[in-house]
């Protein structure tokens, strides 16, 4: 019976699908992904979350499903309307759930006007019944406790769907499988919109382009996309290209009403953290974010995870991403703030109303951030120097123009006041030689100076215990760096072609990255060692750096140093990878290898277990006799160091040996005494008779080495007959090739012996070689 019932349930899953929902894009692809989860054919009862942000068309997949699943139920019940139902009732809590639960009960089971006097009916009326219920649009805990407070309160089979734009609630009432509602493709937001606009899933004739245009005002969101379809229904091209400038700069009342509710259920603090994305950090690193608000009384870890689990934000990969249509809601509410005194607002983003006040000198206190793309102004723009005194409690500064783009603001009188309270400085183009001297920067977070005319920042040294992040690239004229030992919380420092720059630069012991390249920077001096927490220090093209300290060797966490096109010689990159502990890999990119590398390579590599890769350094032509001296080398990979003519002494630790490649290679010295070590010179056609002797001889796991015809003839040379080796004779392009374009091949070969007059099979070998230019050699022990 059980069975039966289970494969009319999977055919009326399969086979019949309803034909109320077949023209709804995507609509197929949802319901696939949603059948795991709901595992029909299984006696459990399941919950199942559908999440993601208003608009995004979890309604309608849950439509379509009920529609196509209900039938195969002995109940079924589609509440939705709830926010609109918690309106209406006005009774206490109790009343309003035990109303709520009269009318879910209703629906199972088809009556009306069903009395219950206690919350534990539904439980005694559905526990025996299959039911399938969807709870649709559910935003509030006690909601989804009053109708489905635990699986055991329905019968076996039973499957309860809730969709909700909070991740958290689902969470909350335990519901683990989780189904995430993700925007449309291109492709498939163009259909939608074309079904809602033409009725047909393609642009009518001239119309693509501005179709395009609409698909991606509503940011592939189903909701704007029908809305803005149905609204442009009928309009020819003409008025289609009024309509674009509206469209553009603002919401329909319906797209605007949907979305605003997630808005205005939230906590005040969390709609604060809201507006800030939604005028200043969207699409900015989560971390930076974080940093910039972090005192700023709006719990921001809390608040940003709030609005992720919400579906207002997605903070995947690193950065907040918020959709454009909540962006533009998000704008429209700073907008009503005062529509007509801009200087009134919060946020100050539309570049001609910024500029009228900074003009005007009209910012009020109320203004927390201005970013203010000069880009998109027409002509020039000049201001006094008290434009930003009326703004005392301003946090976010930023003056940006697009690349290449010129500036035009100018502070023809200079400027003698920046808000103390200023926690983001960033301004492109700064047009004066220095900050103005009465500047706070005590809470100033980072510091943005890009372009600038600057030649000082300020005099002497100042407390700067909040900058975490200072950045002066392309200040062509900035001459010095002042100290910046006090900024104790300074991660990150870049002054990129700051070719007047000539000293390096004061740090705290808390910097991680300097970026100083393309400077006049001419030592890196011994005080270098003192940055103990540095990552990664680039100084790439300085052309008068001539002094580089052996104190660099002290730097412990250093992961990447470039000294490349720092004077004539040849470029080489070296990668050293720690085999244990916290560390992982340092990368050093420089030129004169005898000289950099040494001098570069951390110490503690010399007594740590490591590998370094020195592969695909075309021009080099030696190997510094220092890694003779890493005593816990394991690995060495030269492989394609194609001018490389000589190996050093090696290491005894060493257990893997890549020379593929080295065409030039012709003498190997010392003597290799690791009976595991792993030797890969395939493609040396170089080596001369010593070399190969030595490498037929050493112990070694394996072998790979070119052979000319008459080394392979019998009697085999007296050095091919060291005991216990396997010699296998690998024919030019003959082994099987891993890839299409037979760039590597594979050997693989399976060791077997008697034993007691049995074959047993002892081990496999494999290993992996380019493209075989001659005859080769593997060998290999047996032992």
């Amino acid at each position: 019976m059980i069975e039966k019932l289970a494969l009319d349930i999977s055919n009326a899953l399969n086979d019949t699908p309803s034909r109320d929902f077949d023209d709804l894009v995507g609509i197929e692809a949802h319901i696939e992904n949603l059948k795991p989860l709901l595992s029909v054919e299984s006696s459990e009862v399941r919950m199942v979350g559908v999440w993601g942000p208003a608009g995004i068309g979890k309604t309608t997949i849950a439509r379509a499903l009920y529609t196509r699943l209900s039938p195969t139920f002995q109940h079924s019940a589609f509440m939705e309307n709830l926010k609109e139902t918690y309106r209406r009732i006005n009774l206490d809590d109790y009343g309003s759930k035990l109303h709520l639960q009269e009318e879910f009960l209703s629906k199972l089971i088809n009556h009306k006007d069903v009395k219950i006097t206690h919350s534990g009916v539904v439980r005694e009326r559905l526990k025996d019944k299959r039911v399938f219920v969807v709870l649709d649009d559910f935003n509030e805990l006690d909601q989804l406790i009053a109708l489905a407070k635990e699986p055991r309160w329905f019968g076996s089979g039973s499957r309860i769907v809730v969709t909700t734009q909070d991740r958290q609630l689902l969470k909350a009432h335990g519901i683990d499988l989780v189904y995430k509602v993700e925007l449309p493709s291109q492709t498939e937001a163009l259909e939608i919109f074309c079904q809602s606009a033409f009725g047909q899933k393609h642009p009518c004739v001239g119309i693509r382009e501005l179709a395009l245009q609409v698909t991606h005002l509503a940011g592939y969101l189903p909701l704007g996309l029908t809305v803005l379809g149905s609204y442009l229904r009928g309009f020819s091209k003409e008025e289609w290209e009024y309509a674009m400038p509206r469209l553009t700069t603002s919401l329909d009342g319906k797209i605007e009403k949907t979305l605003r509710f997630s808005y205005d259920v939230l906590h005040s603090k969390d709609k604060s953290i809201f507006l800030h994305i939604a005028c200043l950090f969207n699409g900015k690193n989560v971390e930076d974010v974080k940093t910039l608000l972090e005192n700023s009384n709006l719990d921001v870890n809390h608040g940003l995870k709030t609005l992720a689990d919400k579906s207002l934000v997605d903070t995947h990969w690193g950065h907040i991403h918020m959709h454009s249509l909540l962006q533009k809601i998000g704008r429209e509410i700073v907008y009503q703030q005062s529509v007509h005194e801009p200087g009134k607002r919060q946020f100050l983003i539309d570049a001609e109303e910024i500029r009228d006040v900074l003009a005007c000198n009209s910012g009020t206190g109320t203004v927390l951030g201005i970013s203010f793309d000069i880009s998109k102004i027409n002509g020039e723009l000049s201001i006094s120097k008290k434009a930003f005194q009326g703004m005392h409690n301003l946090q976010f500064l930023e003056i940006y123009k697009k690349r290449n783009g010129r500036s035009r603001l100018n502070l023809p009188h200079g400027l003698n006041y920046l808000p103390h309270k200023l926690r983001l400085l960033h301004w492109d183009s700064f047009p004066m030689r220095s900050l103005p001297p009465k500047f706070s920067h005590e809470f100033l977070v980072e510091l943005r100076m890009t372009s600038s005319k600057l030649e000082k920042l300020w005099e002497g040294i100042i407390p700067l215990r909040s900058l975490k992040v200072m950045d002066v690239s392309y200040s062509r004229k900035l001459k010095e760096i002042p100290n910046l030992s006090n900024a104790t919380n300074l991660k990150k420092f870049s002054a990129y072609g700051c070719e007047s720059l000539s000293a390096f630069p004061h740090f705290p012991n808390s910097i991680e990255e300097l970026e100083i390249s393309s400077t006049g920077i001419e030592e890196v001096p011994p005080q270098i060692e003192n940055l103990c927490m540095l990552q990664r220090l680039s100084m790439k093209q300085c052309k008068k750096l001539t002094n580089i300290s052996m104190n660099i060797s002290n730097l412990e966490n250093l992961e990447e140093v470039d000294f490349s096109y720092t004077e004539d010689g040849i470029l080489f990159t070296a990668i050293v990878s720690w085999l244990s502990g916290a560390k992982k890999r340092l990368t050093i990119r420089a030129h004169n290898i005898e000289e950099m590398l040494p001098k570069c390579l951390p110490r503690k590599a010399y007594t740590s277990p490591v590998s370094l890769d020195l592969s695909r350094n075309e021009d080099i032509k030696t190997i510094p006799d220092c890694i003779k001296h890493i005593s816990q080398l394991h690995k060495l990979d030269i492989g394609e160091c194609r001018k490389l003519t000589s190996l050093p002494q090696i290491p005894e630790s060493l257990s893997e040996l890549n020379a593929q490649e080295c065409e030039s290679l012709e003498r190997v010295n010392g003597s290799f005494h690791n009976p595991d070590i792993c030797l890969n010179f395939a493609n040396c056609l170089k080596l001369n008779r010593e070399a190969k002797e030595l490498i037929c001889t050493s112990p070694s796991k394996y072998a790979i080495l070119p052979v000319e015809e008459a080394m392979v003839q019998r009697p085999f040379p007296r050095f091919l007959r060291y005991n216990y080796k396997a010699c296998i004779r690998l024919l030019a392009r003959s082994a099987v090739y891993d890839d299409d374009s037979g760039v590597i091949a594979r050997v693989a070969c399976c060791i077997r012996r008697k034993c007691d007059g049995s074959v047993v099979r002892d081990e496999s070998r494999e290993s992996h070689i380019p493209v075989l230019v001659r005859d080769h050699l593997f060998t290999l022990e047996v032992l």
